[in-house]
């Protein structure tokens, strides 16, 4: 009896720490953000590239909001993890770009894809603009 008990409870706080696309959607605060300096467009369609470049599916897209919100599929240690990017145009001539990811379970070893590895290949894109 007290197996199935704590069985039941630990796959509940299992269950109850995966991320989902809501949890990225209200993330935007919580994200990591970086000042590029680049335009609303330029750092629009390299943020599109990247996601596509990286194999993440994209789940919701507005350029009039600038949020891009998509998920990488399960991999060997993964079982994928929901990503979302969210561009404002800041103070002299800078672009403002915020990422925030989470994996599907918490409980998974690898992340998938990063805001580390988001911002490297947006930095990569930039610079060569420069």
């Amino acid at each position: 009896m007290k197996k199935n008990l704590i069985l039941c409870i630990i796959v509940s706080l299992i269950f109850c720490s995966c991320a989902s696309l809501n949890t990225i959607k209200k993330g935007k605060e919580s994200g990591e953000y970086r000042l590029y300096k680049t335009s609303f467009d330029n750092a629009w369609v390299y943020s599109l590239k990247i996601f596509r470049e990286s194999g993440i599916t994209i789940e919701e897209q507005n350029q009039m909001t600038g949020a891009i919100i998509g998920s990488t599929p399960a991999q060997m240690g993964s079982y994928g993890s929901y990503i979302g990017v969210w561009i404002e145009n800041a103070d002299k001539g800078f672009t403002k770009v915020t990422v925030y990811n989470r994996r599907v379970l918490a409980t998974q070893l690898k992340a998938g894809f990063t805001a580390d590895d988001f911002f490297a290949r947006l930095d990569r894109y930039v610079a060569a603009e420069n």
